[in-house]
């Protein structure tokens, strides 16, 4: 049975259930965005980095840098 990720956007407020997969693509792309971001574990409210398995639910918190 493949592992599934919660995922909450906090600037959208949109929450969604995505591969764990697709998950570590979201981390990856987040830190990877010019604006910045950061990856919460929503268990522990501790910033990740890496998608481990016992990460069940992240918050996104994007554009963490804007320039306007």
């Amino acid at each position: 049975m493949q592992s599934i990720v919660k995922v909450e956007f906090l600037s959208s407020g949109e929450t969604k259930e995505v591969s764990r997969e697709d998950a570590q693509k979201i981390l990856h792309d987040t830190y990877n965005d010019a604006h910045g971001g950061l990856v919460i574990d929503g268990t522990t409210n501790r910033v990740i980095h890496q998608l481990s398995s016992d990460v069940e639910y992240i918050f996104i918190l994007e554009k963490f840098i804007d320039g306007g």
